[in-house]
């Protein structure tokens, strides 16, 4: 056996471990499929991607579903803006941020049962970011409030 036909034999376990390695750097997958177009609905592909329109939804439906708009928020929930984002080292998990603006009838944010309350309505920013496959990975009220987890945003964190 001439050392060609050992390289030849050789190849497709190193073309293996190759991919193998650089999967495992990539932190998941690597797959020559590329994003659907945003907003298309398009997932013929199998990528589980979700439409714009579909991001929108869950985006809504959590804000409407979240602590603060369900204890005192008013109707209507109005999208405000729309921002397409895309994270360069994952590009497949790109996503929405979606903005909207409410009021509620007291001040404060989350479920404030059996607090002091000032009878005051009060407008809301709140932005949700949702990735492409349906995952809230951010809700933030008045660039102050965490909605997510339930908490004040501050510097130190």
């Amino acid at each position: 056996m001439n050392r060609w036909s050992v390289l030849a034999k050789a190849f497709p376990v190193l073309a293996l471990v190759l991919m193998a390695l650089l999967t495992a750097c990539a932190g998941g997958a690597a797959s020559p499929t590329p994003s659907p177009t945003p907003g298309d609905g398009n997932d013929q592909n199998g990528s589980g991607f979700l439409s714009e329109g579909e991001l929108r939804q869950i985006a809504e439906d959590f804000m409407r579903n979240g602590p603060t708009f369900r204890f005192d928020g008013m109707e209507p929930l109005e999208l405000a803006d729309t921002t397409q984002i895309q994270y360069f080292a994952y590009p497949n998990d790109g996503g929405w941020v979606f903005t909207f603006r409410f009021q509620s009838r007291q001040a404060g944010y989350g479920d404030r049962t059996g607090q002091m309350l000032a009878q005051v309505i009060t407008p809301h920013e709140a932005r949700a970011t949702v990735l492409g496959k349906g995952t809230v990975t951010e809700a933030v009220l008045d660039g102050v409030w965490d909605e997510l987890n339930q908490r004040m945003l501050n510097a130190s964190q």
